[in-house]
């Protein structure tokens, strides 16, 4: 539906552009151009503010997988710290054993 939109513009425009150097729109535009101009300029007013959005989407997007990133080192950290208090604890159960 997009395209059809798109392509409704770009034909406005030609028809426009065309009938403009013959001087039949300089005065008195026909309703039927108006609206396609009215409905052009709220297309893309609509396509500008997807755009936005669109955008903020992949700033957040990127945040979350940073986040992400962040999180799953700070996870392989906790485990490899883990491991390591393991060890030390069985090693300190030996020594109290002999003890």
């Amino acid at each position: 539906m997009l395209g059809e939109d798109t392509a409704k513009v770009d034909n406005l425009e030609l028809e426009m552009n065309s009938e403009s150097e013959n001087g039949a729109y300089l005065v008195n535009p026909p309703k039927g151009a108006l609206k396609k101009l009215i409905h052009a300029a709220k297309l893309n007013t609509s396509l500008k503010t997807l755009e936005g959005e669109r955008n903020q989407i992949y700033s957040q997007l990127s945040e979350v997988d940073k986040t992400k990133e962040e999180l799953t080192e700070h996870i392989k950290n906790l485990q490899t710290e883990q491991a390591s208090l393991q060890s030390e604890s069985t090693h300190f159960e030996s020594e109290n054993q002999k003890l």
